[in-house]
């Protein structure tokens, strides 16, 4: 139960969580500002701020203060400087930063009416209810801003399937829609006789690439344009790894990316799906992964999947042997054979 300092009366938790979405805006306004760039440079007073940011003195002071509240700043001398856990997660250039996620909420955000129409309708309504994918085939600039994005919130994330992989190291991976390559990153510094193949749309792929020259993993990762769904089929694998993609999309919609899978392992091959899994008693959890049903319902045709529905599709698909593993956070990876 929620009280109110220096009261013993309990605040209402409807209203905390209606607030709450006032956090997420200040989140925005932030990292668009660059005021957590800023201040990991040079701690200030909200007057510093104002001046240094072109801001109102009043709206520089409510903004500080709101961050103080939130554990994000702390006051020393006057002056406000970043908490650790501002610094790990909202410096754009940190490992792992979630600055380029919030940043998208600037230029797309979930407003209570696009919620209510992609509820009524219950199709994604971002870039006004055009297909993400499409879209960012043919807006190259959405596509890298997208993709960057996703690299950085898939950094931690990468690195805990590495520090967990039990499933060999002379194996060829194949990442099914992998976009930047965080996960082949991740892999091939950990274990230098694996090799990695990354399948994403041209756009992404030729991130991707970028990112592999600049670790100097070229000689053993490659980028492949292609379609998920159609056309030629995936390239022979060892282990196929889908990570946050079968979120993306709806049941029928998995089971063909699971049985385009399963054609391209041999027997004994493996899948791997890396995703936050929602459970169901006693009630759905945890709330961080269950809210993202409704960006789902915002930006895909997805969902958030229980382990159970996953291990059926994969079953479905001719995997046996389906086993979960938790890597990190909310984070737990599935794997099964192909029979």
């Amino acid at each position: 139960m929620i009280r109110l300092p220096g009261s013993d009366t309990p605040a209402p938790r409807v209203y905390d969580l209606y607030i709450a979405g006032r956090a997420s805006a200040l989140l925005a306004v932030g990292v668009r500002l660059g005021v957590f760039r800023h201040l990991g440079a040079t701690p200030n007073t909200p007057d510093e701020l104002a001046a240094a940011l072109d801001l109102a003195p009043r709206g520089a002071a409510a903004l500080l203060r709101s961050l103080e509240t939130l554990g994000l700043t702390e006051r020393r001398d006057g002056r406000h400087h970043l908490t650790d856990a501002a610094r790990a997660d909202l410096l754009p250039d940190a490992h792992g930063s979630l600055a380029g996620l919030i940043d998208l909420d600037f230029d797309h955000p979930m407003t209570p009416g696009s919620l209510l129409d992609a509820i009524r309708s219950g199709s994604q309504s971002v870039y006004g209810g055009g297909d993400v994918w499409e879209e960012h085939a043919e807006d190259t600039d959405a596509a890298r801003r997208f993709t960057q994005a996703m690299h950085s919130i898939s950094e931690r994330p990468a690195q805990a399937l590495a520090d967990a992989w039990r499933w060999g190291e002379d194996v060829r991976l194949l990442d099914v829609g992998g976009g930047s390559g965080a996960y082949p990153l991740a892999l091939l510094k950990r274990f230098p006789r694996l090799t990695a193949e990354l399948l994403d749309l041209a756009p992404v792929c030729a991130e991707a690439r970028r990112r592999f020259r600049d670790a100097g993993l070229q000689d053993r990762a490659m980028a492949t344009p292609g379609d998920l769904f159609e056309g030629a089929a995936y390239p022979a694998a060892d282990v196929v790894l889908f990570s946050q993609i079968v979120h993306d999309w709806a049941p029928p919609d998995c089971a063909l990316l699971f049985a385009r899978a399963a054609a391209a392992l041999q027997p004994g091959g493996r899948v791997l799906v890396h995703e936050k899994l929602v459970t169901v008693e006693p009630r759905p959890g945890p709330v961080a992964t269950v809210l993202v049903d409704l960006d789902m319902l915002f930006w895909t045709e997805g969902k958030q999947y229980t382990f159970a529905e996953v291990a059926a599709m994969l079953e479905a698909a001719g995997f046996e042997d389906v086993a979960v593993v938790p890597t990190t956070g909310y984070w737990s990876v599935v794997s099964a054979r192909r029979k």
